[in-house]
């Protein structure tokens, strides 16, 4: 008997067989899903940071925040960034006001650069906000994910 190619059946085992393979590698590997997880880990380091700078400043001077932190109202929310009028400034966590806190001028001893997020961040609107609560703790977090530190 000459057999010259594959009967349907088997096609359609080995390309079912296939199929399973490669969605269960795609579901090991989702590269969406690792990068959404990598750009978190970033976010979370550039928050400690950010408050590591901003309470170093507050402890080594006294008890007083740096200057455009302690210009913020208390309670409200205010995006990181040199912006003087954000306009519209997006942070899906919070509503923000329109002016940014511009921690870009704090001594390098405390921050070198003021991190941006690893999306869309930008030198004017970082993507990260800050509020500074009464009695001077602050609460800083990234505007489009839910990560947040109080300190």
């Amino acid at each position: 008997m000459d057999k010259r190619g594959h009967t349907l059946l088997e096609t359609i085992i080995a390309v079912s067989i296939m199929t399973v393979m490669i969605a269960s590698l795609y579901s090991s590997v989702n590269p969406a899903k690792k990068l959404r997880e990598m750009y978190n880990a970033q976010r979370l380091m550039d928050i400690n940071t950010l408050i590591g700078a901003i309470n170093g400043y507050y402890q080594d001077h006294n008890g007083k925040h740096y200057k455009t932190v302690a210009d913020t109202e208390a309670g409200l929310y205010y995006m990181i960034g040199t912006c003087s009028h954000g306009g519209e400034l997006k942070c899906d966590a919070y509503e923000t006001q329109p002016e940014c806190v511009d921690l870009s001028g704090m001594d390098r001893d405390y921050l070198y650069t003021v991190p941006k997020d690893p999306k869309d961040g930008t030198n004017e609107r970082t993507g990260y906000y800050l509020m500074r609560w009464e009695g001077d703790f602050v609460t800083l977090g990234v505007c489009n994910s839910g990560v947040a530190v109080t300190k």
